[in-house]
């Protein structure tokens, strides 16, 4: 993944296809771009991202304020990509917030990725939304950076892990 300013926006380029899924997956605004080789693009083909959500048992995503699966967002990106290379644009803002995500995107666990719905990161925590259980319980999973800690909700309930010599960082819990 190379990282470039543009316009005072950052442009990520040269993304290998499991860091593409992984910020897909991530709930954070972004643009999908298709560029030439000049790193030019047409905003007739971006694709706004923005809210990833679960609706009627489907991982969706909002595409220019559209709720669509990801088997659709993928094809989009694929019809696009005819001799066009893929970058994915943010707001400088949202990028700086959210670095620590983008930085770790790439090495997220394949299993994590493609189950979650969204990954978010804010104010030092790392927080892993799956679908929520038949009961109706939240199933998430909240990384502390501040002490390394960690809080699980499962079905049996919430779950605290501190102070464990085997979590010293967020690789330990999300990355492969």
């Amino acid at each position: 993944m190379k990282i470039n300013k543009k316009s005072g926006d950052i442009l990520l380029t040269q993304l290998n296809q499991k860091e593409v899924f992984a910020l897909l997956k991530c709930q954070i605004s972004m643009h999908i771009v298709f560029m030439d080789s000049n790193y030019n693009y047409s905003t007739d083909k971006t694709l706004s991202v923005g809210e990833r959500l679960f609706d009627a048992g489907i991982q969706k995503v909002l595409v220019n304020d559209e709720g669509i699966s990801y088997k659709v967002l993928i094809k989009q990106i694929s019809d696009n990509m005819h001799a066009l290379t893929l970058g994915i644009l943010f707001r400088y803002a949202d990028f700086k917030a959210n670095e620590p995500l983008i930085a770790i995107a790439g090495s997220l666990k394949d299993d994590i990725v493609d189950s979650c719905v969204y990954i978010e990161y804010d104010k030092e925590v790392f927080k892993v939304v799956n679908r929520t259980f038949p009961n109706g319980d939240s199933d998430s999973l909240y990384f502390y950076e501040t002490n390394n800690s960690l809080l699980a909700f499962i079905e049996k309930g919430p779950v605290l892990i501190s102070d464990s010599p085997h979590i010293s960082s967020v690789s330990d819990i999300l990355c492969a």
